[in-house]
């Protein structure tokens, strides 16, 4: 049975003051504030909670009452235990999480040898390059990413190194492509299961914003709307499924599957580098002995909506640093992100980014801040939403 426009999904009453629930709205559920002692009402995203500031609410004309932050994630972690006990969301969701989970591995194709070297961004974002020397002839499927422990005696086991230029990988045959030499082999399914911190629940975290409409770790906006809006569509009454469906929904998260990627493939850096938000930033950088090595702007969209300036710093001792600012005045001011590590920490990023092509300062640079703002939004996900490991 469908649901219908308005239908309260889950409900939990936090006090005698107030409650939460999560209603059907027109593209997904949204959040209901609702406070108790004066019958208002307030309808949200869910993503309201993500910004951990709590809640005050008035309860007489001269009384607040106040909930701190621990208590509305503990609020929203039951509203999302409770949404994801019904039959209906709880298999969209485990089809989706399938989905997602074919979406992050989808191989880039290399077509030529000298193609190797001067990789497109797109080519070096994924997670595995199907490369082949020249047309009808036999390739190598390539990880993109650096594997240790149980990852590398799996990936040991099934591959081969395949001389220069190709290196490691997986034998292809002629014109295979997409997901079927990885299913053919297994990995997939074994690289779940052999580090599912890394390899799955980034991704059933994931999911479960996409369909209880938390931020997809960017700033919101149309895509965001519409990834909701295709995940509840066959689950509300007088909605049918969308054939293109998978391909929409890879589009307009198309954002967070590449972020995904970025902090799987730098998993094991995100506790190697620190993160603080500081006023004054390069000053407290040159005083802490950095030097600047050098500056770009970017536009791109992949840092957030302003045009930011990113430095590139160094240390006597082989530390660095890298600092996102915003350009222009903005009111308040908006403080700088400032990321360190220590000696080998960036080189080792250059060189897994490459992909076995020519290594792009740039590229990494803003990639490191991603892999960063993934943790960060991963964290506060799991805050929000439960520990993935408990999610059906």
């Amino acid at each position: 049975m469908a649901f219908e426009p308005k239908q309260v999904l889950a409900y939990e009453r936090v006090d005698e003051f107030l409650s939460l629930s999560l209603t059907l709205g027109g593209k997904g559920p949204h959040c209901v504030i609702e406070n108790l002692a004066t019958g208002k009402k307030k309808l949200v995203r869910l993503s309201w909670v993500e910004s951990g500031k709590g809640l005050q609410i008035k309860t007489g004309k001269k009384e607040l009452r106040s909930y701190d932050a621990d208590t509305i994630f503990r609020a929203s972690r039951s509203l999302v235990a409770q949404l994801l006990t019904l039959p209906l969301v709880r298999d969209r969701f485990r089809h989706k999480l399938n989905f997602f989970l074919g979406a992050l591995h989808e191989p880039r194709s290399v077509l030529r040898e000298r193609d190797l070297r001067v990789l497109s961004e797109d080519r070096r974002r994924g997670l595995w390059l199907a490369c082949f020397p020249e047309l009808g002839s036999p390739g190598v499927l390539r990880p993109c990413f650096p594997f240790q422990g149980e990852e590398e005696r799996l990936l040991l086991s099934r591959g081969r190194d395949h001389g220069a230029p190709w290196g490691f990988g997986f034998d292809l045959d002629p014109g295979e492509r997409g997901l079927g030499p990885l299913k053919r082999h297994g990995m997939v399914a074994a690289l779940v299961k052999v580090h599912p911190q890394r390899w799955f629940y980034p991704v059933v975290a994931a999911v479960a914003a996409l369909l209880t409409g938390l931020s997809q770790g960017s700033s919101g906006g149309e895509e965001e709307d519409t990834a909701l809006s295709l995940l509840w569509r066959p689950l509300m009454a007088g909605h049918t499924l969308d054939p293109e469906e998978d391909l929409r929904l890879a589009s307009s998260a198309s954002r967070l599957l590449e972020g995904l990627r970025l902090y799987i493939r730098h998993f094991y850096r995100r506790k190697d580098v620190g993160h603080r938000e500081i006023l004054d930033g390069e000053e407290i950088l040159k005083g802490e002995g950095y030097g600047r090595r050098e500056r770009f702007e970017d536009g791109s969209g992949a840092l957030g909506r302003h045009i930011y300036s990113v430095s590139r710093y160094v240390r006597d001792d082989g530390g660095g640093a890298l600092i996102c600012q915003v350009k222009g005045a903005t009111y308040p001011p908006k403080e700088d992100v400032v990321l360190t590590f220590g000696p080998g920490v960036y080189e080792g990023a250059l060189r897994d980014d490459s992909c076995g092509g020519l290594e792009d300062g740039r590229f990494t640079t803003l990639n490191i801040f991603r892999m960063v703002q993934m943790h960060q939004w991963l964290k506060t996900v799991e805050r929000a939403l439960g520990d993935p490991a408990t999610l059906p």
